[in-house]
């Protein structure tokens, strides 16, 4: 291949490169034939965009591989399950609970939630900062239950 080939490949990979969008809907991209072993010639004149994705592009789904999209009862937690098992951790530790237990009733939670369990804890309830039901029971904080007096922490 002759120097000047590969100047105006290089050239011509820049500008394609560097052009900006026409329009915030056109994305940026870079134009490109199709491969031979497609069964295209070098000289054939189709020319495509090919877009170009940033792990950083709008529309790129971070939850695509995670509950519900993947129906196992071990899916990742999306991002919503994420911040609600954080929000509920830290409430668990507030109440007194060590990380550990907090952390294990906030798991618990989740597959609650993503089961439609009716059961709850008495970790969540507004009564665990008093550590005992309004008749004076002590609460079983990790144990999940039916319950009619419960008044949820969070909203």
């Amino acid at each position: 291949m002759s120097l000047g080939v590969l100047k105006g490949f290089f050239e011509r990979l820049r500008e394609a490169s560097s052009a900006a969008p026409a329009t915030p809907d056109e994305k940026a991209g870079v134009a490109a034939k199709p491969a031979p072993v497609l069964g295209c010639t070098p000289a054939t004149p189709e020319i495509r965009k090919v877009e170009i994705q940033s792990a950083n592009d709008a529309a790129l789904d971070p939850d695509r591989w995670c509950w519900p999209h993947d129906p196992s009862p071990d899916a990742a937690l999306n991002g919503g399950e994420i911040a609600l098992f954080e929000v509920r951790a830290r409430l668990f530790r507030n109440q007194g609970l060590s990380a550990d237990v907090a952390e294990t009733v906030a798991d618990k939670l989740v597959r609650r939630d993503r089961e439609g369990d009716g059961r709850v804890s008495c970790a969540e309830c507004s009564y665990g900062r008093d550590w005992a039901c309004p008749g004076g029971r002590p609460l079983p904080l990790a144990m999940m239950h039916r319950c009619a007096a419960m008044r949820p922490a969070l909203d």
